[in-house]
């Protein structure tokens, strides 16, 4: 339940920002220093899959999540943060008519975005025999998680061309492509 709350609540913030800032969703992918810190992320993020590292957060943290709800609940905003270039054509209709509309049926779109990208999460909580089939050991998981290793890394340079290519080389001095 925290996961999907956390998505619940990125979506409803977003919605809130866009409606009070009249800033569309995908807008924030056009600014060269947030593709430039989502690039970094998901480069750190490849690193740490790949074992370079591991983050050692403070000790308060481990205490306040020792249930794992905080954790699952930074877990679906996360999710909902890296959903938004992928699902952003997807629902390129459905924001548009988002932002025409008045600030409080904006909001309740954005939430109806979020409860869809937590829904297969809730159908887990209703049948958690489904969990119970699903092996989460063997050579199978470190196969997988090599590869989302290697999308990540992929996400990181694909990211950091784009804001290259359009302008954020020449921002930052590098006029090599």
């Amino acid at each position: 339940m925290a996961l999907m709350a956390g998505s619940l609540i990125f979506f409803a913030s977003l919605g809130v920002v866009s409606s009070l800032l009249g800033v569309m969703w995908g807008q924030f992918f056009q600014y060269p220093i947030f593709r430039i810190l989502l690039s970094l992320f998901f480069l750190a993020s490849a690193v740490a899959t790949f074992g370079g590292w591991s983050v050692r957060l403070p000790q308060a943290v481990y205490r306040l999540s020792r249930s794992g709800h905080l954790t699952a609940f930074l877990t679906g905003a996360l999710a909902g943060l890296l959903s938004t270039p992928c699902s952003g054509p997807f629902l390129g209709s459905v924001l548009a008519f988002a932002a025409t509309r008045p600030p409080m049926e904006s909001v309740a779109i954005f939430c109806a975005i979020g409860v869809g990208l937590a829904a297969p999460l809730g159908l887990l909580l209703l049948y958690p025999g489904l969990l119970a089939r699903i092996s989460f050991s063997g050579r199978w998981a470190v196969l997988l998680k090599r590869w989302l290793g290697v999308v990540l890394l992929g996400a990181a340079l694909f990211s950091s061309r784009i804001s290259f290519r359009h302008g954020c080389a020449s921002w930052a001095g590098w006029d090599w492509c």
